[in-house]
């Protein structure tokens, strides 16, 4: 799922990446927990892929949500 997400990320099409990434972090969070390191980096991708669409203010939400899923580990 990662290379496929970083390969349609590079291609420019960024709403594919993020539905593909969106949906690997809500996996991620069901199967490995909110705080596992692979979920803070998905949730990280996502992040960027946002941002890439201009959804900064999600982006900065999802960061800042990272941020206290890091601590908290």
């Amino acid at each position: 799922r990662r290379v496929l997400f970083r390969s349609l990320r590079e291609l420019g099409d960024h709403q594919q990446a993020r539905a593909l990434i969106d949906d690997t972090l809500t996996r991620c969070c069901r199967i490995l927990g909110e705080d596992h390191p692979d979920t803070l980096i998905t949730a990280y991708n996502l992040a960027v892929v946002l941002s890439q669409l201009g959804a900064h203010q999600r982006a900065r939400q999802l960061k800042r949500w990272i941020k206290s899923q890091y601590r908290s580990s």
